[in-house]
């Protein structure tokens, strides 16, 4: 089956991530709906948020995709979690905008304004702290196809 091309740079994204070997046994995932527990850190969740799109005549409909990254990193008192997450949250801006193009999916990835708090909480024993990074990504189809990136 083939997939359609928001899909396709939200992978290539998730990709970046999973590539990002600064920070061991770092998992990524999407759409986490559950709180994160100390078995679970370090680990980044992406969440798609809102699209915008405009045909522009040319033959192309173009996309702006907000994309938020969720972060969380624990360590063994206050001051050693704040700096896991702040290393986590630079490695992850890192990885994501070392290739604003996503392999060649996406005509540019920015990041955008700060969000809210993280969602999910966090259901630690240690220390642990979370961050939210929100990026736009934007990216080009063909004309009513959106199969296929223009």
């Amino acid at each position: 089956m083939t997939v359609p091309c928001r899909e396709r740079v939200v992978l290539a994204l998730q990709a970046a991530l999973e590539g990002n070997a600064g920070i061991p046994g770092l998992a990524v995932e999407r759409d986490r709906d559950t709180p994160v527990t100390d078995g679970d850190l370090p680990r980044l969740v992406i969440y798609e948020g809102a699209e915008s799109g405009a045909a522009d005549f040319t033959g192309e409909d173009g996309y702006a995709l907000a994309i938020n990254i969720e972060g969380y990193a624990g360590g063994g008192d206050a001051a050693a979690a704040a700096s896991a997450a702040a290393t986590l949250r630079a490695e992850a801006d890192r990885a994501v905008l070392a290739d604003v193009t996503l392999g060649g999916t996406a005509r540019g990835v920015s990041l955008a304004e700060e969000p809210a708090p993280v969602r999910l909480g966090l259901e630690a024993v240690r220390p642990a702290k979370g961050f939210v990074r929100s990026f736009t990504v934007e990216y080009a189809t063909a004309e009513g196809d959106p199969f296929t990136f223009a």
